[in-house]
């Protein structure tokens, strides 16, 4: 269970840096009343260090600053960092099933913008996945 439990984590940390590509990327392109919402979580993407960690700890096995993989409690004190030593409470805000509601959550926001970019370009749903 806890290979299960890394490779899903491993898999929202290079979601969550995906989302800053695409904001970094295309945020002319998000409509006006959700730029704000998407700055505010890439900046919390960033200051959580999200980044660093699927640098450090998700995409590569070696650490180049130390020239040796990461010990586990050195993956493990950059987990805490990440999630405020409450991965419950990360996993909840990004996506809490009992209250996606927008702005509050990683999944409504990136659900919303999608639903927007659709309407305002005129896309179906087969057009973002099939693409």
């Amino acid at each position: 269970m806890v290979t299960v439990q890394k490779i899903c984590l491993s898999h929202l940390i290079l979601s969550l840096c995906k989302f800053t590509e695409f904001y970094d990327r295309f945020k002319s392109l998000i409509p006006p009343e959700h730029v704000v919402a998407c700055k505010k979580l890439v900046r919390t993407i960033t200051d959580k260090g999200v980044k660093d960690f699927r640098n450090k700890c998700v995409g590569h096995i070696w650490d180049n600053d130390s020239g040796r993989p990461l010990l586990n409690s050195e993956i493990m004190a950059r987990l805490d960092r990440m999630t405020d030593s409450d991965t419950e409470g990360f996993l909840k805000w990004i996506n809490d099933p009992k209250a996606n509601v927008f702005p509050a959550t990683v999944v409504s926001i990136v659900e919303t913008v999608r639903d927007a970019l659709m309407v305002k370009y005129s896309l179906s749903p087969d057009e973002i996945i099939n693409r």
